[in-house]
């Protein structure tokens, strides 16, 4: 994508892009698209879990929007707005900046410390830098390039103190062997992913127990009680999908990091998450709208701010409540030979992750762009599932919350209380967190 220019023109997704429209590169600088495209390139091989992702995408478009902010006297920064962000690096008001060259910038330093991809954002940079033009030697340069390694630092400085690395020396989970509780699934068993992602700092939200939905039935095992037949109909609905309901299923998979098995023999899959999904969704909407760079980088970071806080938020809930999953309740209840149409992510149950981002995600996009934007979402022709339109975005989110109890992997409950849970937290990101001047 970095070296060929062709393939900075399209945007036809390939595991690694998003859409299928083409837009060329003259009718619409798609600086800030590339960049999103690109970290999402990194995430597809590395097979970045959807929370790792959340973080990944957050921190380099809130550095590449605060530098823009500057050029844009309309809007506002999300200094002081966003919980520990304070200290700010400011432009100098006898210096002349190219505003998008810095923002670029700032996203590119901030983002190789991410993806742990250097190579990637070296080669996009030094692309985009010969589209611009602009002369190495110049003033305007320096400057620019000066300003963005300060946002750079800064952003980067406020992610270090985010609890994020604490959660890797925190000890190895440990599994609960009560009934109600999660136990690792088949087909690989793997262990609990990201137990301790519910202690990192939100971005916007002040208090996690304000957007908590606990589980509103109790465990039960009896087979009169509601929670059985919960999990009975995630059983019978296995058992009568139709076509169209399975390619549902399919296409909000976005599981970025399983294996295809051929007896006992692994072949690696590697797909887009569902951050990169909300973000594809994000960036077709952009485009469509051909957006000022500062527009994008706006849209871009409430966005991701809303997923990131959204599994935040639904990880807490996860691991409090340690919900056992479909999978296993109904092979221990139900059907011992009983298999999933999708594989089950290794985490408890409630509430859905994907219903959470989903509905957060829609929620922001809604108020930016309105109620009734009509969409085709191509995110998976490479994967060979045909585009589906949608009337809003909240009919895609819809959809991808049904997804999950099509695939066999959610409750009801999980997904209805998660898409709560998500519309709560969209709604409050959108409405506490003020970007434009009244």
């Amino acid at each position: 994508m970095c070296k060929k220019r062709m393939l900075r023109t399209s945007i036809v997704i390939c595991c690694i892009c998003f859409f299928g429209n083409v837009i060329p590169l003259h009718a619409q600088k798609l600086w800030l698209h590339e960049w999103n495209r690109e970290i999402s390139k990194a995430m597809v091989i590395d097979g970045f879990s959807p929370m790792l992702s959340s973080r990944t995408f957050t921190y380099p478009n809130i550095a590449a929007y605060e530098v823009l902010v500057y050029g844009n006297p309309g809007y506002l920064s999300f200094k002081k707005q966003l919980n520990g962000l304070v200290n700010l690096p400011k432009p100098d008001s006898k210096k002349k900046y190219n505003w998008t060259l810095s923002a670029i910038e700032a996203f590119n330093k901030v983002a190789e410390q991410l993806i742990y991809r250097k190579e990637y954002c070296d080669n996009l940079f030094d692309a985009q830098l010969k589209e611009m033009g602009i002369d190495k030697t110049s003033e305007i340069y320096k400057n620019s390039m000066e300003l963005g390694d300060k946002m750079a630092e800064a952003i980067l400085a406020w992610a270090k103190n985010d609890f994020y690395a604490q959660t890797k020396a925190k000890p190895r989970y440990i599994i609960n062997s009560a009934p109600y509780a999660w136990q690792p699934t088949p087909p690989e068993f793997k262990s609990a992913l990201e137990p301790f992602w519910g202690t990192l700092r939100p971005f916007a939200l002040k208090s996690l127990s304000e957007f908590n939905c606990p589980l509103p039935i109790q465990f039960s095992t009896d087979t009169t009680s509601v929670f059985y037949k919960n999990a009975f109909a995630v059983y019978a609905k296995s058992k009568i999908m139709s076509e169209e309901e399975k390619q549902i299923a399919k296409f909000w998979d976005d599981n970025p990091d399983q294996n295809i098995f051929a007896g006992h023999i692994p072949t690696p899959r590697r797909q887009m998450n569902p951050v990169s999904h909300w973000m594809g969704i994000t960036q077709l909407v952009c485009l469509d709208k051909k957006t000022t760079d500062i527009e994008s980088a706006r849209t871009y970071s409430l966005v991701s701010i809303s997923m990131a806080d959204g599994f935040i938020s639904c990880f807490d809930q996860k691991y409090k409540s340690n919900l056992i999953r479909p999978v296993t309740y109904i092979k221990n209840y139900i059907d011992q030979d009983w298999e999933c149409l999708l594989v089950t992510p290794p985490f408890p149950e409630h509430t859905s992750g994907h219903s959470v981002i989903s509905s957060a995600s829609a929620s922001v996009l809604t108020v930016l762009y309105g109620n009734n934007f009509s969409f085709t979402d191509s995110s998976e022709i490479s994967f060979g599932y045909k585009p589906r339109k949608f009337n809003s975005f909240h009919d895609a989110a819809k959809e991808a919350g049904i997804s999950r109890f099509y695939g066999g992997i959610h409750y009801m409950t999980a997904i209805d209380e998660g898409s709560r849970q998500g519309k709560l937290i969209g709604d409050y990101i959108i409405n506490q967190i003020k970007t434009k001047k009244d």
